[in-house]
């Protein structure tokens, strides 16, 4: 689904646009009908409004080609959407927004302005299913909350998948948040879809929050795309932080923050991301003996915060303390000595003194038994650069076949295992490491295969032998202590990196690079803005009105240009307004003036309408990828639908009316990212029409607008 722009209309179509209104809440089957889930509902409970909206997702009928709007509340239970593939159709669930539902008879800003919160798990078997919280990103403002706060049996996932088909899965805007970073004994993943399907794709996760998971924060099986814009696997813009503690209590139990396991991928990309406070093998774990071929990892942010952090043990037999589970946990293993540690089934402390290949000592033994036996539990204290958060930043696991694997301009701080770690792989051909940069890690990790690495960064790390020095004299970051990891001016990698334009052209920021004249290193860019800027400014127009004026849509005027004439008889009317909009090198302002269908302008009155923008076309790129913009809504002689898309692709929009008859097609090819095609609606008949925009990848979305003379 997607949001569209009403501008205001003249006065002789505003009757007219009220009986359009009324047939936009019409469903029209052949598409897809439109569904209400509300808590506080008190009406019928049949989805059929807001007033009689379903109040539990146990209520829900779900229809494939449906779109179900969720208003803000609490949902306590799990969901369950076990419905069965019909072709390419998707069950589209979208958080309640003031641009889709706004003229909605019984519409209320709080449904879109209040978080809807679902206690409890999401399941979904099958493929074609969107869950879009429509707002938020970073750790703030998620449409959409899905908690999960005890463990469950099953799939034990706050998102389970089942393998199902290997159709697309689509969610963002979402905050996914597990019972607790260590809760539990066998723990949790965030999200889980281990398929072993052969060639799912489609699988798409955009500015999600997933945080306080057990286990890993996403658990994938087989993802086999094409190209990478027929891709396999898209993660991109999230926050994906505190998971996986329960393996520093159970060391056996997997802690990674994104986990591939015995299963083919190709044609991956992860882009934009933080990465933060994860244990367990790596960040980015591909295990098990598999085949990766095509992944792209840039413009990432990898770390862990300062502090302490508890580390967790379990004693082994015998009449010394096993520490195979502490060199699990650990790049520099004499950060174990001096550490207190306390023997939880006993009650009793002690401090490490030394520590063997095998056993480690504790001075005095520990008052209350020593830590000997089976079963026994402890715990210490250790610095988090050290050992709590020891991710290795990308790994792949012996006797994979790694190929074509890009791993570009990501920045790495604090990290305990600092290495891309790509350990004895059967195929490396084509994979490489470019302007990456590392802060206060540790590489001590052993590794028999480290990928080839150009232009990179370092600074205050603890290296092992096979690691550079460092490359800059100063943290060249802005203020580490903070996290803000925007390079400072006297930074040797600003300038530093290589020219990477024919894969990627933004920072992590958006920034255009290059901002000077080279390519930085790492995930920010030097001294760049971003590509809009937000402007203000006051704009007094005396335009040329006859008594009975005739004011079309919207009227578009040159920013510099003051339009005035003779008025007879001789009204004065002022149209003063604040115009908010982005500045392009040639910026053009669209005005659109809105007038109540009873207001009459008398010869010698003064009126000061209200005024709204329109936003322009160039505005629009901020709409999600997979959308479209229609403009103006309503139409007159022409419509534009302005297409966003992840990768260049084919798109083609058909368009029916609300009978069901085809009123035209459309087609074109995108060489970027964008596309516009247009529509003569001039001989279209005043109504409501659907447009049904189908994507290169078999994604697919429709939009309603309105047609009038």
């Amino acid at each position: 689904m997607m949001s569209f722009q009403s501008p205001g209309f003249p006065v002789s179509q505003f009757r007219t646009l009220i009986v359009l209104s009324a047939i936009l809440l019409l469903n029209v089957p052949a598409f897809g009908a439109t569904h209400y889930i509300r808590a506080a509902a008190g009406g019928s409970n049949n989805g059929s409004s807001w007033t009689n909206a379903w109040t539990t997702f146990s209520s829900v009928t779900w229809t494939r080609g449906d779109t179900y709007y969720l208003a803000g509340g609490t949902y306590n239970g799990d969901v369950l959407i076990p419905t069965s593939e019909s072709g390419a159709s998707w069950i589209i669930i979208k958080k309640a927004n003031a641009a889709d539902n706004g003229s909605d008879p019984d519409w209320n800003a709080a449904y879109a302005a209040d978080q809807a919160v679902i206690n409890g798990r999401l399941s979904i078997y099958n493929g074609y299913v969107e869950i879009d919280g429509v707002t938020g990103s970073g750790t703030t403002g998620h449409g959409i909350k899905i908690h999960l706060d005890s463990d469950r049996t099953g799939f034990n996932a706050v998102i389970a998948l089942s393998s199902g088909t290997a159709s697309p899965r689509l969610f963002r805007h979402l905050d996914v948040q597990g019972p607790g970073f260590d809760y539990g004994s066998t723990g949790g993943d965030g999200i889980y879809w281990n398929s072993a399907i052969a060639g799912s794709k489609g699988f798409t996760i955009q500015y999600c929050w997933i945080h306080e998971i057990p286990r890993n924060g996403i658990t994938l099986g087989t993802i086999e795309g094409t190209s990478y814009s027929d891709y396999g696997l898209l993660i991109e813009n999230n926050v994906i932080e505190r998971n996986g503690g329960v393996g520093m209590r159970y060391p056996n139990v997997h802690g990674q923050t994104i986990q591939f396991y015995m299963r083919p991928l190709s044609y991956g990309i992860f882009r934009n991301n933080i990465f933060r406070n994860a244990t367990g093998q790596a960040f980015i774990s591909i295990l098990g003996g598999v085949t990766t071929t095509y992944i792209r990892v840039y413009n990432n942010i990898f770390y862990s915060d300062n502090g302490d952090g508890i580390v967790y043990g379990l004693a082994d037999t015998g009449t010394a303390t096993s520490i195979a589970q502490l060199y699990r946990m650990f790049s520099n293993y004499e950060d174990l000595l001096g550490r207190t540690l306390t023997n939880v089934t006993k009650g009793a402390t002690g401090v490490i003194t030394s520590v063997g290949t095998t056993t480690l000592a504790i001075a005095g033994g520990m008052s209350g038994g020593a830590l000997n036996e089976a079963g026994d539990e402890f715990y210490f204290y250790v610095p988090c650069r050290s050992a709590y958060f020891l991710a290795t930043s990308i790994y792949s696991s012996a006797g994979n076949s790694i190929t074509y694997a890009e791993m570009d301009n990501n920045t790495f701080y604090n990290i305990g295992k600092a290495a891309i770690n790509i350990v004895t792989p059967s195929d490396a051909t084509g994979t490489i490491a470019r302007n990456n940069i590392w802060v206060n890690g540790y590489f001590t990790d052993t590794r028999t295969l480290w990928p080839p690495m150009t232009n990179t960064g370092y600074y205050n790390n603890i290296y092992g032998p096979y690691d550079p020095v460092d490359t800059e004299t100063s943290d060249p970051f802005v203020d580490s202590s903070a996290y803000n990891f925007h390079l400072k001016a006297t930074a040797n990698a600003v300038n530093g990196g290589t020219d990477l334009s024919s894969l990627f052209t933004t920072d992590f920021d958006g920034v255009t690079r290059p901002q000077s004249t080279a390519w930085d290193i790492g995930a920010y860019e030097y001294g760049g803005v971003l590509p809009s800027a937000t402007s203000t400014r006051t704009i007094t127009l005396t335009p040329t009105i006859s008594p009975t004026p005739t004011i079309s849509p919207t009227a578009t005027i040159s920013p510099t240009r003051t339009p005035s004439a003779t008025i007879s008889p001789t009204p004065t009317i002022t149209l003063t307004r604040t115009v908010t909009r982005t500045i392009t090198p040639s910026p053009t302002i669209t005005l659109t003036s809105t007038i109540s269908p009873t207001s009459t302008i008398s010869p010698t009155s003064t009126v000061s309408p209200t005024t709204t923008s329109t936003p322009l076309p160039t505005k629009a790129m901020d709409i999600p990828a997979d959308t479209a913009l229609v403009y103006p809504n309503p139409a007159q002689n022409q419509a534009a639908f302005l297409v966003k898309l992840r990768a260049p692709g084919e798109v083609k929009i058909d368009i029916y009316n609300v009978a069901g008859d085809k009123a035209a097609s459309l087609s074109g090819v995108a060489a970027g990212e964008t596309l516009v095609l247009t529509w003569d609606c001039s001989q279209a008949a005043t109504g409501v029409y659907l447009a049904h925009v189908f994507l290169t990848g078999g994604k697919h979305c429709t939009a309603k607008f309105a047609v009038v003379r």
